[in-house]
């Protein structure tokens, strides 16, 4: 071992110790930056899927409030919280949302 070297705990010399931290240190701030944007992109997914899920169920309560409007000739029926009613023109019209349902 020369005289006068300084080594490090891993090692290495004082000089490149200060470029490797460096390099490490950018290494693990791209990590980071790497996992926010995974985390991020994994939260939209789910909040879209949610969103699409509770569309579709609603888009469902609709069509079988409709149904069971036009097939028992009831004048108002309540799927799940919702109390659905034909008008005079024959849409449907939930009273919770206070809209004319649109059926396909």
């Amino acid at each position: 071992m020369q005289r006068g070297t300084r080594f490090s705990s891993c090692g290495a010399r004082s000089g490149k110790r200060t470029r490797q931290g460096g390099f490490l240190a950018l290494e693990a701030v791209m990590a980071l930056a790497i996992a926010c944007i995974a985390l991020t992109t994994t939260v939209q997914i789910c909040s879209q899927i949610r969103a699409i899920q509770q569309a579709e169920a609603y888009r469902a309560d609709n069509a079988l409030a409709s149904y069971m409007l036009k097939q028992t000739k009831e004048p108002t029926v309540i799927v799940h919280d919702h109390r659905y009613h034909l008008t005079k023109d024959g849409d449907l019209y939930d009273e919770k949302t206070k809209q004319i349902c649109q059926l396909k």
